[in-house]
């Protein structure tokens, strides 16, 4: 009697299906969490420079002055920690725009 040393051909191509049925399911799944969270990374950069922006302006580094007057910063003026690239590539031509209105006080 002979001895079986191997796989047959019919075991090694329903593995082989198997693998595929599976790669077939797994892979949307794999590349819609990717581009779900590059777009969440995306936004957080974003607010992270308008959040540096609202900060320069509450300074008065700016020299905003005339009211009712928008002002376009570009990104590249604001310093932040991990704002300077985004999963789709460099902010090159970003801007904020920043309408500078005074707020009336009453007293």
């Amino acid at each position: 009697m002979k001895d079986k040393n191997g796989f047959t051909l019919i075991e090694l191509l329903a593995v082989i299906i198997i693998l595929g049925i599976l790669m077939i399911i797994a892979i949307p799944s794999v590349t819609k969490y990717i581009s779900d969270s590059r777009k969440s990374s995306y936004v957080d950069t974003a607010k992270e420079i308008i959040s540096g922006a609202r900060n320069k302006v509450n300074d008065g580094k700016l020299g905003m002055f005339d009211t009712g007057a928008t002002y376009y910063i570009p990104s590249s003026y604001i310093k932040t920690e991990n704002a300077s690239k985004s999963p789709y590539g460099e902010f090159t031509e970003a801007y904020i725009a920043v309408i500078y209105e005074e707020i009336e006080t009453r007293y």
